[in-house]
């Protein structure tokens, strides 16, 4: 049974009947799932796996799909009748077109209106900044709601998470929250919690997040840059937003944008190193701050791509973007919905944790190749690893019985089986250890644009894959 009930973003009205003719009833026994940031990729490829999970009868998730109503609720008012047509074909949803930042008391009435029992926020910082994930969190709470986000910081990252921090401390409530669920941040601080638990928290100097996105197309437009998820987001990060580190478990804010901080990274023997710029994210906040040590994020695109954003490194800074400097440039989504596009797909995104112990470091890392996700799931490999994370939380939401609270993921790896359903989705992770020679970054040089990396591989003395290939009778990869 699909449903369209499209509204403009001025009034938002709910009607006591049928909204139209080929409305049905719904059910007040289904599960009620609200997805805000509907029309982006990410959702896109949620609604992809919820599809695909709703044929396959042995999955623990059929039975929650087949009773569950989705709310797809988006600000794009470019939306059409069958825009979710072939996207969420055989789910029950409703639609609906609404900013809600401008909106936000018509989004808290669509809430209690419907009795939503899920929201699962995709919005970006851009489309919905902190305190809309304060009022949701607040809402949650007194209507006993679960709630699931993909990222909290935005702008000043310092401020938006001590105030998630200080909602996690403060509301309370019969509810349960999952923040922060996506790849980076998300699975990478799961990663980071499962290190640290077999290695422990002595010793431990820096923990980095760092990721390797290789992924463009065959052959690349010379201006045009391109970037396997959300465009408006990228650039954000890149030029706008002032970079952010931790040192010894306290937050820094660096003077300028990411453009003006390197650093090179080791991976391994097959992947050698990569030179990647310092980015502000919730996830080394999270890691720097909870393990009281030093944490960054280290990200570099396709080379086609930072060759493009060097030429901005002295014009941009934090604060002070101005998009008409970009003259001819422009930047494009790898997006797998584009005919054109999508066979043109090539490359993979490699993201992964380094640990620094006294005398040895630990490197553990996800690598997915795009032409195998294109292929496997009509799915860019970038919004797949985000995905996973999703899957995992909102597994976790309906099948475990976890304590009312607001968490991390990388808090519910002994009271929940997230382990179990990340690796159902996202199976193989690389571990490698090096003694002796490791990457040693000295967060304390940045500011004067210093570089101290050995750039040695070092001696690995052990690699392993952690592969999980059937789960409850179903097999994956």
């Amino acid at each position: 049974m699909n449903t369209l009930f499209l509204t403009n973003e001025n009034s938002l009205t709910f009607p006591t009947g049928n909204v139209d003719s080929k409305k049905e009833q719904i059910s007040d026994k289904c599960n009620k799932v609200l997805i805000l940031g509907a029309a982006g990729g990410l959702s896109d490829a949620f609604l992809k796996m919820l599809v695909m999970y709703s044929k396959m009868k042995t999955h623990r998730m059929y039975n929650f799909i087949k009773d569950a109503h989705f709310y797809l609720v988006d600000f794009n008012m470019r939306i059409g009748k069958d825009y979710y047509a072939e996207k969420a074909k055989g789910l029950s949803y409703t639609a609906l077109s609404l900013d809600v930042v401008s909106h936000r008391d018509s989004l808290l009435q669509l809430i209690n209106y419907e009795e939503i029992e899920y929201v699962i926020d995709f919005c970006g910082g851009t489309s919905r900044p902190m305190d809309v994930i304060k009022s949701l969190l607040e809402c949650s709470s007194k209507k006993g709601l679960k709630y699931i986000n993909t990222a909290s910081a935005f702008d000043d990252y310092n401020e938006d998470m001590m105030q998630l921090n200080s909602l996690r401390e403060n509301v309370s409530g019969k509810f349960t929250a999952i923040v922060n669920t996506g790849m980076n941040a998300g699975v990478v601080n799961w990663m980071a919690e499962r290190i640290v638990k077999k290695h422990g928290k002595e010793g431990l100097k820096a923990c980095h997040v760092f990721e390797r996105d290789t992924s463009c197309i065959k052959n690349p437009e010379p201006n045009t840059g391109y970037i396997g998820w959300s465009v408006v987001e990228f650039v954000e990060e890149a030029a706008k937003c002032q970079s952010t580190i931790v040192i010894d478990g306290k937050p820094i804010t660096l003077r300028t944008n990411s453009l003006s901080y390197n650093f090179d990274v080791t991976i391994d023997v097959k992947h050698g190193s990569f030179n990647g710029n310092v980015v502000p994210h919730d996830d080394a906040y999270r890691i720097g701050t909870k393990y009281k040590c030093d944490s960054c994020f280290i990200y570099r695109v396709n080379d086609h791509t930072e060759k493009l954003l060097s030429k901005y490194k002295d014009v941009w800074t934090a604060g002070n973007y101005d998009e008409s400097l970009l003259g001819d440039t422009k930047f494009k989504l790898l997006d797998v919905n584009d005919p054109a596009m999508k066979d043109q797909i090539t490359g993979y995104d490699l993201v992964g944790i380094s640990a620094q112990y006294q005398g040895f470091e630990v490197i553990m890392y996800n690598k997915l190749i795009q032409e195998e996700m294109i292929k496997k799931y009509n799915i860019n490999a970038t919004y797949y690893q985000v995905v996973s994370g999703v899957l995992a939380s909102f597994n976790t939401l309906i099948f475990d019985k976890v304590p009312g609270k607001i968490y991390f993921i990388d808090e519910l790896l002994e009271t929940s089986n997230v382990t179990k359903y990340l690796m159902e989705v996202l199976p193989e992770f690389k571990t490698v250890i090096r003694y002796k020679k490791h990457n040693d970054l000295d967060l304390k040089s940045l500011d004067g644009g210093k570089l101290k990396v050995d750039s040695d591989d070092g001696t690995i003395i052990k690699e392993s894959s952690y592969k999980m290939l059937n789960i409850d009778g179903i097999t994956f990869f």
